[in-house]
């Protein structure tokens, strides 16, 4: 037996591989007559049920056919409802498919923008179901703080009359704890940027279970693709002016060469 550089010769076996060596478990199969008898047989996708394009919808989803982007968790959304005269859409459903690369049309900016929408017409059918003696629907997300007591469902009262009673004053000290550890700048970074985003309480609600990284994310993208745009639309906006005055600056030498003899004339 012979040892070279992790492989072991031995006999007319052949090369066996270290790893067979250290693991007994691992059986090799040193008969070459056992090898060349057996035949290879490829059957490919022969045996799976459906037409190609089927098999394709299940990898790429409805693209195929030219269908809008739609993402796996909007699937879940419930049906919208009529309430107080507006239709209500249900609570957008987080998003599970973000793959964190700052794609164009990213879930989360989406998630976003539908969180907003979904707080405004809640809060306008909130206003118009005051003037009335109707219920929220129970199970319909209702919005306890824009919500009188009289449109409360009844199982809920208990928590609005919660939510209606003064908070405790904290004392100084509370708003300034001692640090036993120190706190990572990034760490400080996205609470500070997540603060800012926060606008009310009913938004800060809608976040609530939503880690901070993925909104301070969505926020970062959102604002980078403004300041994008805003940028495109001053060049744009310089390139029309520069157009404008080439244009201004060729109609003035035309007029000046077709004014030109006749100014000469006059003056003879």
């Amino acid at each position: 037996m012979i040892l070279y550089r992790g492989l072991c010769l031995r006999g007319s076996g052949g090369f066996i591989p270290r790893r067979f060596i250290s693991n007994p478990k691992m059986k090799l199969n040193t008969n070459s007559s056992q090898e060349s008898n057996q035949t290879l047989t490829f059957e490919g996708n022969t045996n799976l049920v459906g037409t190609p394009e089927e098999r394709m919808k299940n990898v790429f989803g409805g693209r195929i056919k030219g269908d809008a982007r739609q993402s796996s968790s909007r699937k879940l959304a419930g049906q919208p409802r009529m309430i107080a005269g507006v239709l209500v859409p249900d609570r957008p459903t987080e998003p599970d498919n973000c793959c964190m690369s700052g794609c164009v049309n990213c879930v989360w900016e989406q998630y976003n923008d539908d969180l907003k929408d979904w707080r405004t017409l809640r809060n306008e059918a909130a206003q118009n179901i005051n003037k009335t003696d109707q219920i929220w629907p129970e199970d319909f997300h209702p919005p306890l703080v824009a919500l009188d007591m009289k449109n409360v469902p009844q199982d809920l009262k208990k928590t609005k009359i919660k939510m209606s009673q003064p908070k405790k004053k904290l004392s100084s000290s509370a708003y300034f704890p001692t640090k036993s550890t120190g706190v990572k700048p990034g760490a400080q970074h996205a609470r500070k940027v997540a603060k800012e985003l926060v606008e009310d309480e009913s938004d800060k609600d809608d976040w609530e279970n939503v880690p901070v990284s993925f909104r301070v994310f969505a926020e970062t993208e959102k604002k980078m693709k403004a300041k994008k745009a805003e940028r495109l639309r001053k060049l744009e906006e310089e390139k029309k002016a520069k157009e404008l005055n080439k244009a201004q600056e060729t109609q003035s030498n035309q007029n000046n060469k077709t004014n030109g003899p006749n100014v000469s004339a006059t003056q003879e």
